[in-house]
């Protein structure tokens, strides 16, 4: 027997399992009915002004944790709709899920740095009150900017695997 086989959709479990530990310790995620609610949890230790250079710097060390988690549900998203459909097909999604072309095209840009695509920028959000981090994901269009905050990112990975029965959300 395999210690981790490719082919049997079981062995997902634990890649979720670890992969919804690492979101839940950047964001708190509850489920309100048919809503997905996201707070970020990134907290500034900095204590600086968030517009001083130690504030940005301090945000700064979180982006490859942000990367990481978007690489890992688009690759969870790919693997599991392989399982359920037989093959992967990203405008089945993009026709439903609103700014699932975003999130395909950032992980694009994470996979194939050297190829020209759409042009991605980031702005650091910060909750002055509460003194939180959150990312915000500019996407240059020749017409138009889209702006997506990346807790939308999450919400439409918790959807989708919602929606393929692999989690079952009970409120909270």
């Amino acid at each position: 027997m395999p210690i981790y086989d490719l082919d049997n959709i079981e062995y997902l479990e634990n890649d979720l399992d670890t992969l919804l530990d690492r979101l839940s310790a950047i964001y708190d995620i509850k489920f309100r009915k048919e809503k997905i609610e996201i707070t970020p949890k990134l907290s500034d230790t900095s204590k600086t002004f968030w517009a001083s250079e130690e504030n940005t710097v301090e945000f700064n060390k979180h982006i490859p944790d942000y990367k990481n988690l978007l690489r890992e549900m688009y690759a969870f998203i790919e693997n599991i709709t392989v399982f359920k459909l037989k093959k992967y097909e990203y405008s089945i999604f993009e026709a439903v899920y609103p700014n699932f072309k975003e999130f395909r095209f950032f992980n694009n840009k994470l996979k194939h740095q050297e190829k020209k695509s759409t042009e991605i920028s980031f702005t650091k959000i910060v909750f002055l009150d509460q003194n939180l981090f959150d990312l915000c994901c500019n996407f240059k269009y020749p017409d138009k900017l889209e702006v997506v905050m990346f807790s939308e990112f999450v919400i439409i990975f918790l959807t989708i695997i919602k929606n393929f029965n692999v989690i079952e959300i009970t409120e909270n």
